[in-house]
């Protein structure tokens, strides 16, 4: 008799989850946040970056949470860089506020997803 066969098998969040949970995230956003401020930036950057983070948190025995910060990163820096090639000019200031409130959002994000499942 294979016991393995009847076990449910283990679900992982991979980090291509999170970059897909961003986008998804960013594209139901992006459009109500028009305004060029820097409050609606980091407003923005919690309606894109907290949900995944809380995932991630509450995930957090399935998934590494590593993955999270990597997928956001690589999701700013992709935003960034098609900004840049498409000619949008693009402010230092606004670049450095959008990742640090990036990785607060996220790590308060893991913290209330860990919270939660507990």
């Amino acid at each position: 008799m294979n016991q393995g066969a009847s076990q449910e098998p283990v679900r992982t969040l991979k980090s291509w989850y999170f970059g897909l949970f961003m986008f998804a995230f960013y594209l139901f956003w992006g459009g109500y946040f028009t305004d060029l401020s820097v409050a609606s930036q980091i407003v923005f950057n919690f309606a894109v970056f907290y949900p995944a983070g809380f995932l991630a948190g509450y995930f957090s025995k399935r998934s590494r949470l590593r993955d999270v910060f990597l997928s956001g990163f690589l999701f700013n820096s992709l935003t960034y860089g098609l900004a840049f090639a498409g000619g949008q000019t693009v402010k230092l200031g606004y670049v450095g506020v959008d990742f640090i409130t990036m990785i607060l959002w996220i790590y308060i994000g893991i913290f209330v997803g860990k919270r939660t499942a507990n």
